[in-house]
Parts: structure tokens; C-alpha cells; sequence
């Protein structure tokens, strides 16, 4: 089963991306099994592109059964705002039939999060769920004029999910601490991870029609009902 991984990060203007790289990619090479060589840092290559993105391919370096990279959104004068065409982004490819799934979930993926000081990470199951939502996403947004997509508000809640307290108070209209404390006892795992909340809906990658289930679950119990 393949499933992917995405963790998104708010710009900031003023931040030199080629030393931020560096930086995210040395707290990334201390996450432990990910990655099957010692020197990370110098084995990583890193496109600085030509200002409006740049990117950071980590494939050659991650162990058999994850791919990815990094990509940084364009620092040009005026090109940041409060929006997700100004999110940086990790994207990890996983083959469950090369690594463990709960391993990942429950190591991997909360060490990623803290790294890249991302606001908002899920994984990605159902690649048809997917295009279908990423439709309704786009006229929603039309409609009511909000970044559904990445920074106002939550369409769709995945297997495994993280949200900043930003992003809590924008998608369900309550703080990540009221939101860890309604999914206590209703998830596999919940907990506070820095500013925002982590959970896991199951101890297995959800697909399908338990996909809606679990979904309508969540955000009926986040809605006081």
C-alpha cells in the first residue's frame, strides 16, 4: 500500500532559504531510522531554482520504502502572505510494504512535524478521495472566500493528523488544547505537540467509505455535538 506523507510550514519573508535548509535538514537527519546514510547534510542536494521556489530532494538519502524532498515557497519581495501559496512543504512517499506503518505514524511523523515547525500535516491514503475533495475544496473556497486547501480550514480529517493552534481556531473555532481534550478516549492517539495538537484515528491507514466515517466522527465530536 503506498500512502503519502505532507507537512506544510508558513514562509516567512525575511528567512535566508538556502541557511534554512540546512537547518531543517540537520534536525531531520537526527530522526532515528529514516534515513540510510550518516552524512545527510552534505549528501542532500539543494536547488536554490531561480527565486521563485527552490527544493531539496532527501530520496537519496532516505531508507528503501520512503521517497521525497523539501520545496520552499518564492521569498521574493511581496510574494508571502496568509495564504498556502506561501507554505513550504515536505511530501513523503511510503511503501507499507517496505516499512511499518505505526512505526512511522507514531515515531516519524510527530519528529517531522517538530522539525520542519509545520502547521498543519496529514497523510494521504486514498488517492481518489483525494481528487474528488481536492474538487469541492476549490469551489468552497470560491464560495466563501477562505483557504480551505491549507490555512483556514480542515475539508477533510485523515488517518494521521497534525494542526496548529492557528489553524484549530480557524478550521473548528476552538484552541488545539480544547481540541486534544474533546478527541481524548474517541482516537488511537491524541496528544499536544508544541503549539498544536497530533492524533492518529486508528492503528492502521484508513481508505474508502471508513474514510467518511471516521471524518464525520471527528468533526462532530470537535463541534460539541
Amino acid at each position: 500500500m503506498k500512502v503519502d506523507a505532507n507537512f506544510r510550514r508558513r514562509a516567512v519573508a525575511d528567512e535566508d532559504v538556502r541557511r534554512l535548509n540546512s537547518t531543517i535538514v540537520s534536525r531531520l537527519s537526527k530522526i532515528d531510522g529514516i534515513f540510510r546514510v550518516d552524512d545527510v547534510a552534505r549528501r542532500v542536494v539543494f536547488d536554490q531554482g531561480t527565486g521563485e521556489s527552490a527544493e531539496a530532494n532527501l530520496s537519496p538519502c532516505l531508507i528503501q520504502g520512503i521517497r521525497g524532498g523539501i520545496s520552499y515557497a518564492s521569498r521574493r519581495l511581496g510574494a508571502i502572505r496568509d495564504h498556502g501559496t506561501s507554505d513550504d512543504f515536505i511530501r513523503l512517499e511510503l511503501d507499507l510494504d517496505l516499512i511499518d506503518y505505526l512505526w512511522f505514524v507514531a515515531d516519524v511523523f510527530p519528529a517531522v512535524v517538530e522539525a520542519f515547525e509545520a502547521y498543519r500535516s496529514t497523510t494521504e491514503t486514498d488517492e481518489d478521495q483525494m481528487v474528488d475533495d481536492f474538487e469541492k475544496i476549490i469551489e468552497l473556497s470560491r464560495l466563501e472566500k477562505k483557504d480551505i486547501l491549507s490555512r483556514d480550514g480542515v475539508f477533510r480529517i485523515q488517518s494521521v493528523n497534525y494542526f496548529d493552534d492557528i489553524l484549530c481556531r480557524r478550521a473548528f473555532g476552538i484552541g488545539s488544547k480544547e481540541v486534544v481534550a474533546r478527541l481524548e478516549g474517541h482516537v488511537y492517539v491524541v496528544r499536544e505537540i508544541g503549539d498544536g495538537v497530533f492524533f492518529i484515528t486508528s492503528d492502521k491507514p484508513v481508505a474508502g467509505p471508513e474514510t467518511l466515517i471516521i471524518d464525520e466522527k471527528i468533526k462532530r465530536i470537535l463541534a460539541g455535538k
